[in-house]
């Protein structure tokens, strides 16, 4: 569906992620034409996971799933949070991780929600940033979760 859609964007059965996001970041129909055709294949994978879990009689899942809250799913979640960190650092990091162009970096970052967006929609947000340790951020996120599972 995505070759279909996005010609030359997947060789040999591979999807070169990159230049899939050079189009979507920049184009917001297309953007929009990603997300319905990936939105069912998140349902999917949520749904199994929770039955998954339910089966093995757990009482808690953790999904971590790109457009939870818009593909629907997030319904499915007593509680729902967001990592979010200043729009530099959130630059720095994906350069760093995925070795893309600053350019690129701002466009992916432009074309997602806001901060704001994701403080209306979600129970609890996690603030990242680069002026605190990945230990403190952990301890944080500790701390915040613990006041939900009891």
């Amino acid at each position: 569906e995505i070759e279909a859609r996005f010609n030359g964007t997947v060789t040999d059965g591979v999807l070169d992620r990159k230049k899939l996001g050079q189009i979507v970041f920049s184009d917001a129909a297309a953007l929009n034409d990603l997300n319905e055709i990936t939105h069912k294949y998140v349902t999917k994978e949520v749904d199994k996971i929770l039955d998954a879990e339910r089966a093995a009689g757990r009482r808690l899942a953790a999904i971590d799933a790109i457009a939870l809250i818009e593909s629907g799913r997030g319904k499915l979640c007593d509680l729902t949070a967001a990592v979010i960190a200043p729009f530099e650092d959130r630059v720095k990091r994906l350069m760093a991780r995925d070795g893309v162009s600053e350019e690129y970096a701002r466009l992916r970052i432009s074309a997602q929600k806001s901060d704001n967006w994701y403080r209306e929609h979600c129970d609890i947000i996690l603030e990242s940033s680069d002026s605190i340790t990945q230990e403190e951020f952990l301890k944080h996120c500790i701390e915040r979760f613990s006041a939900f599972i009891k």
